[in-house]
Formats: C-alpha cells, sequence, structure tokens
C-alpha cells in the first residue's frame, strides 16, 4: 500500500470519526432540548394548576352614574361567582375568599352561581361546612344569589342558610337610609322566555343592576336598558392569550373581563374554581370590587 493511500484510509476514518462525533453532538442536543421542553411543559401545568389557582385577585372598578341616589354614594359591592367546591377548592379555600370578602367591607355581595362543580359529590358534612363558612359573609345591604348551569338541589339549601336571598326571574329593591332605592334584577339559567318577566314593572328612574350566571342574556338585555350587568360562568375562557383573549369560549360570546354596549356596563368574573381542564394561565381567580356613585 502506497504512502497516498495510507492517508487516504487514515484521512477517512478520521472523517467517520468526526461524523460519528457531530452525530452524537446532534442526538445529545435533541435530547438537551427534549428534556428542557418537558421541564418547562412540567413547569408551566404545575405553576398554572397549583399555583395560579390558589391565588384570589380583588378587582377594583369605579362606577359612576347619575342614576345612583346620594344615599348610596360610595357603597362597595363585591361580585363573587364560579367557586366551584370540588374541583380546585375545598372549604379551607372558601374560608380564605371569606376572609378577604370581609376585609374590604362590601355593602352588598352578590354571587353569580355554580358553587358546587357538577362532577362533585358533596356529603352532609361538607354543606355544613360551606354552609359555616358562607354565613360569615358580612354585607350591611344583602347579600343575593342566582342559580348557575351547574347548582343543583344543594345549592338552594346552601345559600338560604348562609344568608343570600336567591333572584329567579325576579328582582328586589335595595334602600339604604332614603326613599330612593337601587334594583337588582336575577335571572335564571338560559332562559330568554322570562326576561319579560323578571323586568316586569321595572323603574327605569332607579339605577339597575343585573346578575346572571351566563353572558347568553346579554344581547337580549340592551333593550331593558340596565346599567350595570354582572355574569359568570365562562371564567374568561381559563387560559387567556395575549391578543387573542379566552380559548376556552364553547357556547360563550363574551369572555373578556368588560364591555359597554349601548351605554351599559359588563363585567363578566373571571370566577374562583376552574372547570375539568383544572388550570388557569394569564387569568387568576378574582372578585369583582366595586365602588358606586353618582359623581
Amino acid at each position: 500500500m502506497t504512502r497516498e493511500e495510507v492517508n487516504e484510509n487514515l484521512q477517512e476514518d478520521i472523517d467517520l470519526e468526526e461524523k460519528i462525533k457531530n452525530r452524537k453532538k446532534i442526538v445529545l442536543n435533541i435530547i438537551k432540548i427534549i428534556i428542557l421542553i418537558i421541564v418547562l411543559f412540567i413547569l408551566f401545568f404545575f405553576i398554572n394548576k397549583y399555583i395560579n389557582t390558589g391565588i384570589i385577585e380583588v378587582s377594583e372598578h369605579r362606577i359612576i352614574n347619575e342614576k345612583i341616589p346620594d344615599n348610596f354614594n360610595g357603597i362597595k359591592i363585591i361580585q363573587v361567582s364560579d367557586i366551584k367546591y370540588g374541583s380546585n377548592i375545598n372549604n379551607d379555600d372558601i374560608k380564605k375568599l371569606v376572609k378577604i370578602i370581609n376585609e374590604r367591607k362590601p355593602d352588598i355581595i352578590l354571587y353569580t352561581g355554580n358553587l358546587i362543580d357538577d362532577e362533585y359529590k358533596l356529603d352532609s358534612k361538607e354543606r355544613e361546612k360551606i354552609i359555616n363558612s358562607l354565613q360569615k359573609i358580612d354585607a350591611s345591604l344583602g347579600k343575593y344569589a342566582v342559580y348557575g348551569d351547574e347548582d343543583k338541589e344543594d345549592f338552594m339549601t346552601i345559600m338560604n342558610q348562609s344568608g343570600f336571598t336567591i333572584l329567579n326571574n325576579s328582582k328586589d329593591l335595595i334602600y339604604n337610609e332614603g326613599n330612593t332605592p337601587i334594583t337588582l334584577v336575577g335571572l335564571d339559567i338560559y332562559s330568554k322566555s322570562n326576561l319579560n318577566e323578571a323586568f316586569k314593572d321595572i323603574n327605569n328612574s332607579f339605577y339597575t343592576i343585573v346578575i346572571a350566571n351566563s353572558d347568553y342574556y346579554v344581547d337580549d338585555l340592551i333593550k331593558f336598558k340596565p346599567n350595570l350587568v354582572l355574569v359568570g360562568g365562562n371564567s374568561n375562557g381559563y387560559i387567556r392569550l395575549p391578543g387573542i383573549g379566552g380559548l376556552i369560549r364553547g357556547e360563550h360570546k363574551y369572555t373578556n373581563p368588560y364591555y359597554e354596549k349601548e351605554g351599559i356596563k359588563i363585567y363578566v368574573s373571571s370566577g374562583i374554581g376552574t372547570d375539568n381542564i383544572g388550570i388557569r394561565f394569564n387569568n387568576l381567580p378574582s372578585i369583582n370590587f366595586f365602588r358606586i356613585s353618582n359623581k
């Protein structure tokens, strides 16, 4: 074998070894990338399932409307929605929620449905614990609630024994040391046919708040000209992407936290619990905290 042939064979061996090294580097880099993706996914899942779902934000809003009576200036209203006990929520979470609410000293509490997760079987001991916790919510002018699409027989028992008034296609006049009230209308679940009954004999000169578990009603409410609409039910889509909004929409049209249509202010609660996916992204659990006045 000539020197040239020996050198060629040697170079081929060197090239082959270099190729093997490069392939190993590529495979190793691919493995590192896969591991990084897995770690990031686990971290994403852990944060959005076990950390973000345990944080409760207080979303504060100032409502100004000339219809609000002078004696209601400065009144504080808190909207709570979609606790969904049994999803990721237990009674300790409800106690934490009650503490957050009472620290704000609200005058009116409005609960917009879905207290117990529809797949959870509530036992009698848990029911009593929930009642005991919700009874501690203090609101000087009243506590009100509407049914959600997941609420069953336990809902009426728990809310009534916790001091809530359930509005089911009905209304109440709320007074505060004066002769001019504000009107509160509560709508039932997915029953547009009852809207006329719910708004029957409404005095349009009074400031009117509507509470419901679904945005299903929103477009149909415009003709009744309420001033403030508070809804729950979709938790703003659970997973929210910048510029896109809530990904989980289903039949829901209004998944952003706030809208305004023909002068009607519409707030959609992000809720407290979770749905069957069990996670939240860019959308922390929250309560809506309103201060109302006429100037």
